[in-house]
């Protein structure tokens, strides 16, 4: 069935807001959003809250215009009816991507396909290293296949492991140049492969504001580094907001604080060069 995460510089001191970009612009390119039956059925706690209604609340209060939010698939009719209400009540502000279950192919790209005609549909998202699937294995041709005929960008999560090494994604753009490539950049591992992986017009990075391990001292280490490494133009921001949580504002934040020529290709240009061509309302 488809499926209607205060800055210092590095001399110290906090920076300040760029100026002239007070009012929402900013596109977060991943959030969560899970239902209540979701979160039972998968025994998550129930505060989570992730529903499409919190995450708009949160998006308002710190100035995040659009958002895509990445939904997951339960046995239970209830999510997909109240993914669809959620959507409803909140479009065209909130889109969704399908997550891709890899150890499901045939299932993902069935779902893949529907999403074609689906305008509330920005994309796909897989965490292969759950499957220990690499991004070149062939069971995942089918769901690759999908995207490329449905002309959806895919986030892979990129989290230092065996089964996300930057050589194997060089391989999947030269094979698939046609298939845009978000890769989710978590910080751990090696990053001199992601330069040579810039190289491919198909591949764009995905970074949070601030990691998890960057909350407390309040420094985007890693967004420094690809802005010093990467063409801006690849950059974009995705939170990683997993449900209610007070560090949305501050990852934000870090995104505000950039000057405001990169600034606007990490908070939204860049966002809009790969999924404009769907989210055609967030363009205005």
């Amino acid at each position: 069935m488809l499926l209607p995460r205060a800055l210092r510089p590095r001399g110290g001191g906090a920076l300040a807001p760029a100026a002239g970009r007070n009012e929402p612009w900013i596109i977060d390119t991943h959030a969560f959003a899970f239902s209540p039956a979701f979160l039972k059925e998968n025994r998550l706690p129930e505060d989570l809250d992730g529903t499409f209604d919190t995450l708009a609340q949160d998006m308002a209060s710190v100035g995040v215009a659009h958002t895509i939010a990445t939904v997951f698939v339960t046995r239970q009719d209830d999510f997909f009816e109240s993914v669809a209400r959620g959507l409803e009540r909140q479009r065209p502000r909130i889109a969704v991507q399908l997550n891709i279950p890899a150890n499901r192919p045939d299932w993902a790209a069935a779902n893949l396909r529907a999403a074609a005609g689906n305008k509330d549909v920005a994309g796909a998202r897989a965490a292969l290293s759950l499957f220990e699937m690499h991004p070149v294995d062939e069971r995942l041709d089918q769901a690759w296949d999908a995207c490329e005929a449905a002309r959806l960008p895919v986030q892979v999560v990129l989290d230092g492991t065996e089964y996300s090494e930057p050589a194997s994604f060089g391989i999947l753009a030269r094979q698939r140049p046609g298939l845009r490539l978000v890769l989710s950049v978590l910080g751990r591992g090696p990053r001199a492969g992601l330069v040579e992986l810039a190289r491919h017009d198909s591949i764009f990075f995905q970074v949070p504001g601030l990691l998890d391990s960057e909350l407390e001292r309040g420094e985007p280490t890693l967004l420094r580094w690809a802005l010093r490494n990467l063409p801006a133009e690849r950059i974009m921001f995705g939170s990683d907001r997993l449900g209610r949580e007070r560090s949305y504002a501050r990852r934000v934040r870090a995104i505000r604080t950039l000057d405001p020529k990169r600034g606007d290709w990490v908070g939204r240009a860049t966002a809009l060069s790969v999924y404009g061509e769907r989210m055609k309302a967030w363009r205005g």
